[in-house]
């Protein structure tokens, strides 16, 4: 576990063999949208050549959805940002507070439960996009 500011320098240094993050929404292609700066570090793996998994519940793919370009991205209002800073200087402020990962970048394991005998794993395999039960 480390704060996101290190990860660049532990990854170039191959002191991180792996990278799981979760998803709030996965695409049917398999784009994924979860926290700002997971695309970040997606573009940190693989210049780094370390593996990148998305690790999320069934429920989290949505079928609807072709691409991640289609996910709906929350942009939260300036003014949140603005207080905190305590300033009222919020017009020019771009507050994203999701972005995407495309499909190859990662390795996507869904989880249908969450432990127990009837814990089963998909994984989408992004190349080819097969699935596995």
């Amino acid at each position: 576990l480390l704060c996101d500011n290190m990860a660049a320098t532990l990854l170039r240094d191959g002191k991180i063999d792996r990278v799981i993050v979760g998803a709030d929404r996965i695409a049917a292609n398999g784009d994924t949208a979860n926290k700002i700066g997971t695309y970040g570090l997606s573009v940190l793996c693989k210049a780094h050549g370390v593996p990148m998994t998305i690790a999320a519940p069934l429920s989290t793919i949505d079928a609807s959805i072709d691409t991640g370009a289609k996910i709906p991205i929350e942009h939260r209002a300036g003014e949140e940002v603005a207080r905190l800073c305590r300033t009222d200087n919020y017009q020019r402020m771009n507050v994203l507070s999701f972005d995407a990962v495309e499909a190859d970048e990662v390795r996507v394991t869904v989880r249908s439960t969450w432990g127990g005998p009837d814990a089963r794993i998909f994984e989408i395999r992004v190349y080819g996009a097969s699935a596995q039960a």
